[in-house]
């Protein structure tokens, strides 16, 4: 309501008329649709189980290895990149605000410079990282090699976590990290509540068993590369049971993780702390 309500453009039905609508899109305007984004190209995914798995690949957009629809092509037209960054700026403040969040200090070099990376584990029974004690372990040692080679000399804290209904928990648990590891889904729309001062790199995983022409994997790209100013990448992870499609538990591998990571932090000789 509280959102509805800011829009200068709500209109109230008067009762007793009859209305006509030749067309109705619910949610997003068309120019903002994230689904259809021209704010980026539409790709299709490598696997990263492992150098003899690579031919497997995670399905691809609409337009991505195929002529796309004319539909997929006209709502694509629609889109405005300048008006949906402007716009999902606008909205993270509006969020931030709404659910008492301080505006996001500058970050501040700590002694020991920790490279803090969240690791989302749904606690639900589906689409959970197999083996993510292991997954998270090996992600931080390659981390660690990453960035030193490169005369970073941080350490890295990896930590495994869920978010819930609670958005202020949910915004205290992002507070302090540098970094975004979560399966493809909801999850990743908690980059609103992000400190992107101090959050400075994301990685949505992709199960490959998702159906053909996902808008969904289009649309968290977006979100991602426009909340963190570009610093967002998605790794392809193979799906433990491909008739459960996105539904199925995923098996990834930490070292393209990893590398992905250290290639966002490492941008502009950034050293998060």
């Amino acid at each position: 309501n509280a959102l509805v309500h800011q829009s200068g453009g709500v209109v109230h039905a008067t009762s007793g008329r009859a209305y006509c609508i030749d067309h109705a899109q619910v949610g997003m305007s068309a120019e903002v649709s994230l689904l259809a984004s021209n704010c980026l190209t539409t790709r299709r995914f490598a696997s990263s189980r492992a150098p003899q798995s690579l031919g497997v690949a995670c399905n691809g957009s609409p337009g991505a290895s195929a002529a796309p629809s004319a539909q997929f092509s006209l709502a694509r037209s629609l889109t405005n990149c300048t008006a949906t960054r402007m716009r999902l700026h606008a909205f993270r403040s509006y969020v931030r605000k709404h659910i008492g969040l301080p505006p996001a200090p500058r970050p501040t070099l700590e002694p020991d410079r920790t490279v803090r990376v969240l690791v989302i584990q749904r606690g639900v029974s589906s689409r959970r990282v197999l083996g993510v004690s292991d997954f998270a372990s090996r992600l931080g040692e390659v981390l660690t090699g990453a960035l030193r080679s490169h005369g970073g000399g941080a350490h890295v804290q990896v930590s495994v976590d869920d978010f819930g209904s609670d958005m202020q928990s949910n915004a205290q648990l992002l507070q302090r990290a540098n970094a975004l590891v979560a399966v493809h889904g909801n999850a990743l729309t908690n980059l609103l509540f992000a400190q992107t001062r101090t959050l400075r790199a994301a990685v949505q995983l992709l199960p490959s068993c998702l159906p053909e022409g996902a808008l969904s994997k289009h649309a968290y790209e977006t979100l991602g590369h426009v909340l963190l100013a570009g610093r967002f990448r998605s790794v392809c992870c193979a799906c433990e049971d491909e008739a459960l499609g996105k539904t199925s538990d995923v098996r990834c591998n930490a070292t393209s993780v990893a590398l992905e990571l250290a290639s966002m932090l490492r941008q502009r000789g950034d050293r998060p702390g």
